[in-house]
């Protein structure tokens, strides 16, 4: 394996890159119309509560764009009850260490009722809890709870689909003329085809006859997971009550499951108009309430990604940034970091103020950084150092910072490799449960875990755990303007962020070998400048900045950074 390493890199990083230039050349001569804005001894307990120097990092208005989310697959998190099955309650009494991790808040992935033919994503019941999770109870409980630490909580919103086994299907399939015959897409004969290349490994045809009814319905994915009829007012209304339902027990907002699939007919299998709309409809719900956040799932290039803001006030707060998270990896693979600057460059154009991209390297559809990233740790210290410390909102996935591998069973597909139980300790079932796990654990329980990780000032974890502490406490990283700046050498890359009197100097080396970063300061904060240079990450003192300098230089180890603040003599 060893030897293919730089292979599968240089192979992933070409794709990767391929992708990125590709659309990002694509954008800048198209004319769609789409394109453009539309308007204790337990590993996992502990004191703690996210701190922040600014306020905090949930607290005041806009906390979205400070925050550090977490995504959580329930089910594989942490079993209270010794089922082999993870649970609310069992959420509820890891916060401790969530909070002293740094994170402000948490998207569980769903928690609905559900034939479990997607891992949730087959809603049965949008307003329950699936028992093997616990219930309406012990979600409220882990709610305050979770607001009591300053973590908010946000829900996965799947309305593009529900499962075959929801009440609205079942009454939909009965009949022609029922009150909810139209609440999904049925048709005599398929009047549309819309082939999705990324779901081809796991989903199959997208009409399926129903004897029943005697039409087909439409499913985008799977078969047991038919697609809403949003031509149809009253889906419309009914999903927004489902909303409702949510916002009035305390949930501080939704991250929006495939939410360019909304609408779909035979002139737009993705992305269609009326899907915008229908995001402002539900911009407005929440702006009925005290501060609550939308994030969406949606693919496309840079400019077309960003139309869902639309004027940056009326639609989506936050979008997942997949382009970035590809020039992630791309820039990784080949050390190429204009790869990273040709996609901020390209979204910078095209969001309108008040647009907040959602970063991340990770969640439950990708195969683990740990195995993507070759499975080596300075790599992983460099990725999440870049992820947070640009512009944006970051969202980790849990295991991330102690470097899950992946698993190998896959019941469902090939993401269940993803989704395996997360490692508290070493020992038998990883800690997170005390009978057999639903799904095995991924083969590196042992070494990469919490309790090995906590103590360990050179581990992953220890890393994360210094990285969100910076992080949540400098208005410069958490809000911060960006400038990037000008360096002698291809694969070190760097930027400025500034808030108020911070300022923040980030440098990264992509090489397999140490470099001298060389920056030019003519026109960046630092310019005219002089003193102790200190790096917040090390706590060490690098070379001074000399007064009448034009440039200033660190030696960066292989893979390595620098978070540098100018400090007076």
């Amino acid at each position: 394996m060893k030897r293919f390493k730089p292979i599968i890199g240089l192979l992933l990083g070409l794709a990767f890159a391929g992708a990125i230039i590709g659309s990002c050349a694509e954008e800048e001569s198209s004319d769609d119309e789409s394109a453009a804005p539309a308007g204790g001894d337990d590993p996992g307990s502990g004191p703690g509560q996210v701190q922040d120097d600014d306020d905090s990092a949930t607290g005041g208005g806009e906390w979205w764009r400070r925050a550090v989310f977490l995504e959580v697959f329930v089910r594989s998190y942490y079993d209270s009850n010794g089922d082999g099955i993870g649970d609310l309650p069992g959420l509820t009494e890891k916060l401790p260490y969530l909070s002293d991790l740094g994170i402000g808040a948490l998207w569980l992935m769903p928690i609905y009722p559900t034939r479990f033919e997607d891992s949730g994503y087959d809603v049965a019941d949008y307003t329950d809890i699936n028992p093997e999770y616990g219930t309406l109870d012990d979600f409220e409980a882990l709610l305050a709870a979770a607001h009591a630490r300053g973590i908010r909580i946000f829900l996965d919103g799947v309305f593009n689909h529900t499962s075959v086994a929801h009440a609205w299907f079942q009454e939909s399939r009965q009949s022609r003329d029922n009150p909810k015959a139209d609440w999904y897409l049925w048709a005599d004969e398929p009047p549309f085809d819309c082939v999705d290349p990324l779901a081809s490994a796991t989903e199959g045809e997208r009409w399926t006859f129903d004897e029943a009814r005697g039409q087909y319905y439409y499913h985008h994915f799977r078969e047991g997971m038919p697609d809403l009829n949003y031509f149809n007012p009253d889906v419309r209304r009914a999903v927004l009550d489902v909303m409702r339902f949510w916002l009035d027990l305390g949930v501080d907002g939704f991250r929006l499951d495939t939410a360019h699939l909304y609408y779909e007919d035979e002139d737009y299998c993705e992305h269609h108009p009326l899907t915008r709309e229908f995001h402002r409809a539900m911009r407005a719900l929440l702006d009925e309430y005290d501060d609550r956040a939308l994030v969406g799932e949606l693919v496309g290039p840079p400019a077309l990604a960003a139309s869902y803001f639309g004027d940056g006030t009326d639609g989506l707060h936050m979008v997942f940034n997949f382009f970035l998270d590809y020039a992630f990896f791309a820039t990784d693979y080949l050390h190429a970091p204009e790869l990273v600057n040709l996609v901020l460059n390209a979204e910078n154009a095209a969001a309108p103020p008040g647009a907040q991209w959602a970063n991340f390297t990770a969640n439950h559809d990708f195969y683990r950084d740990y195995d993507l990233l070759l499975r080596d740790e300075r790599r992983l210290k460099l990725s999440s150092t870049l992820q947070l410390t640009l512009p944006g909102t970051p969202f980790l996935y849990y295991g991330q910072e102690i470097g899950m591998g992946n698993g190998w069973q896959q019941p469902i597909d090939y993401r269940d490799s993803a989704r395996t139980p997360m490692h508290w300790t070493g020992g038998r079932y990883a800690g997170f449960s005390t009978v057999t796990p639903w799904l095995a654990l991924a083969p590196n329980y042992r070494t990469h875990n919490v309790a090995v990780e906590r103590d360990d000032p050179r581990s992953l974890l220890s890393h994360y755990r210094r990285l969100l502490r910076l992080r949540n406490s400098s208005p410069a990283l958490k809000a911060g303007e960006m400038a990037t700046v000008a360096t002698a050498d291809p694969a070190v890359y760097g930027y400025f962020r500034t808030a108020g009197a911070e300022t923040i100097l980030v440098l990264f080396n992509f090489a397999g070998e140490p470099r001298s970063a060389t920056v030019w300061l003519g026109g960046t904060p630092w310019e005219g400048g002089a003193g102790v240079v200190r790096d917040l990450y090390t706590e060490e003192n690098p070379s001074p900045l000399v007064a009448g300098t034009a440039e200033y230089s660190v030696v960066l180890p292989a893979y390595g950074f620098a978070l540098l603040r100018l400090e007076a003599d």
